[in-house]
């Protein structure tokens, strides 16, 4: 007999002044027709008696599958999903009343869920106007939020290899794939499959998650199912998740210390040191200490430089004033016509201006390096096509929110230490503008410098106000950094009562104080384990009824809290 002090399926549950409801029929452990039998007549009856057919059942495929150990998860999920609906609404209906307005109709029957207060904040503290506009403003926080994990999710999609050769992707193969998982893969403008694909596309370091809709790499439309009933319910999961985090412990965020930074890693051969450090200290004083529209602080210019191809800004311009790569002219019609021996692309070109037609002067082992593919011979200028397209996809510049030990492990110890100290948070939002003219008394920080609007992690040692004191070079693996600094939380800064908190640094009426508490509720439910801790709580809230016993026996094994003696 089934035990528990919990019902599932008809679950009541109070989240603030939500009464949320599921039935026993929003989600089954088992198929209505689990008894049915498989191979039936074309009125319906069986198509064989028991005793002429073993078993022609329709719940033999289901056990076969539920042995599988798949069953039990997506029953699990479901029940997420629906309870994850049930605190932000259904996505459909999200978006719906976002397209309305915040004194739509849509809106106002959904603003509810959204009527909250970021932490210490009371209802009485804002007049009803300020509190529909604070509704609104979260329900378009979450639907950016979401458009933009969907398109990381399509992103690292098309970056598998499967959907690819020779670095170049196909989109033919992406919707058939996904047309193959019995998604509907559909062109809006016809109603049917499509038959316009993007193709031969080299996914470069310069998409992101911001510009991939721009980028001609997949039709988002053709999409629209599996984006609806694989990656928004999985996004939604997801924000249960931190949900819990940012609900329930709320005064750790600020102690994490996170950093939303930016930075490029640039290494040098022992042949082009000196060349690489000319490069650095100009982009330094042309990019940064004298930022304009046409020299912008953008580390990707940099690292375009280094590279020397697909020229960002004044990427170019950098390599021929700084003094260190020499350019070289060619007649190589396989080659771009000007060249940088000592970058990316320089060594690149070196190379193939070795293999000539002459058995007796070409380097055989350089152009074996570009007519061989897999064991097998291909033209030397399809070889060098493979090189740059190779090249081209390094990126080296990484970019977002991170806590000290998850995910900044390519940065050396020394900088991490300094980056995640209290003198950052301290110095972050609380100095000023090295460019300003109307400062009579400009604070400043040991850490950081902030310069044409921009943060920047200073070295321990360094001379203050120069070039130098902006990079970050490590001896034993000759490389080169540069780090920006677009947040730096502290626990003040994320109270909702300190007087140099967010909402009084940029006066939003705690709009961003609750962004950035997110953004590190997303990071610790990435990186610590809550889910079960998150789901228990959660579960704890309801009543709890099980009809299955070995979906109840999963539950108690992975949920094991939920069925202790209180």
């Amino acid at each position: 007999m089934l035990k528990n002090k919990k019902v599932f399926f008809t679950a009541i549950l109070a989240v603030g002044t939500l009464l949320v409801g599921c039935t026993k029929d929003d989600i089954r452990t088992k198929p209505g027709d689990y008894n049915d039998p498989l191979l039936v007549n074309g009125d319906g009856t069986p198509l064989f008696d028991n005793d002429e057919l073993y078993h022609n059942l329709k719940g033999i495929i289901y056990d076969s599958l539920d042995d599988a150990g798949t069953t039990k998860n997506l029953i699990l999920n479901a029940i997420e999903e629906t309870f994850s609906n049930s605190i932000y609404g259904d996505w459909k209906t999200v978006q719906a009343a976002a397209t309305a307005g915040k004194d739509g109709i849509a809106f106002k029957d959904l603003k509810d869920k959204y009527s909250y207060y970021t932490a210490g904040i009371q209802d009485g503290d804002y007049s009803d106007a300020i509190k529909n506009d604070l509704s609104y403003t979260r329900l378009t926080n979450l639907i950016g939020t979401v458009n933009k994990r969907v398109n990381e999710r399509l992103l690292q999609d098309v970056q598998s290899a499967t959907y690819s050769e020779r670095n170049r992707f196909a989109e033919d193969r992406f919707a058939n794939e996904i047309n193959n998982r019995l998604f509907d893969v559909v062109d809006p403008s016809t109603e049917e499959y499509p038959n316009v694909f993007y193709a031969d596309v080299l996914i470069t370091p310069l998409v992101n998650a911001e510009n991939f809709e721009t980028m001609n790499i997949i039709h988002k439309e053709y999409y629209a199912d599996y984006i609806a009933r694989d990656i928004v319910p999985g996004i939604y999961r997801d924000l249960l998740i931190e949900n819990f985090i940012y609900g329930e412990n709320y005064a750790s965020l600020g102690r994490t210390y996170a950093r939303k930074v930016n930075y490029i890693a640039l290494t040098a051969k022992d042949s082009t040191i000196l060349a690489l450090d000319y490069l650095v200290k100009s982009f330094i004083e042309t990019n940064i200490l004298n930022e304009s529209a046409a020299n912008p602080a953008d580390l990707e210019v940099l690292a375009s430089a280094y590279r020397g191809y697909d020229f960002v800004g004044n990427a170019e311009t950098l390599l021929e004033t700084s003094g260190g790569f020499k350019p070289v002219s060619t007649n190589n019609v396989d080659l771009e016509s000007t060249y940088y021996p000592g970058t990316a692309y320089g060594d690149i070109a070196t190379d193939y201006e070795k293999i000539t037609s002459n058995p007796n002067t070409t380097d055989t082992s350089i152009e074996a390096s570009f007519t061989t593919e897999n064991g097998n011979q291909i033209p030397k200028a399809t070889g060098l096509g493979i090189k740059i397209d190779e090249m081209r996809k390094v990126d080296y510049t990484t970019d977002g929110w991170y806590l000290r030990n998850s995910g900044l492990s390519g940065l050396p110890e020394e900088i991490t230490s300094r980056l995640f100290s209290v003198g950052v948070s301290n110095g972050v939002d609380n100095i000023d503008d090295e460019k300003a003219t109307d400062v009579t008394d400009p604070q400043t920080s040991k850490y950081v410098r902030m310069i044409n609007g921009k943060y920047y992690l200073t070295p321990k040692i360094s001379e203050p106000n120069q070039p130098a004191n902006l990079y970050w070079y490590e001896t034993s693996s000759k490389t080169y950094y540069i780090v920006q600094i677009e947040e730096a939380v502290s626990s003040s800064k994320l109270s909702a009562s300190h007087g140099s908190n967010y909402t009084s640094l940029v006066n939003d009426n705690g709009v961003k104080l609750e962004q950035v508490g997110r953004e590190i509720a997303l990071l610790l439910a990435k990186t610590g384990n809550y889910r079960n801790t998150a789901l228990t709580h959660y579960f704890e809230q309801m009543n709890l009824q099980y009809f299955d016993q070995e979906f109840y026996d999963y539950m108690k094994t992975t949920f094991p809290e939920l069925f202790e003696d209180k």
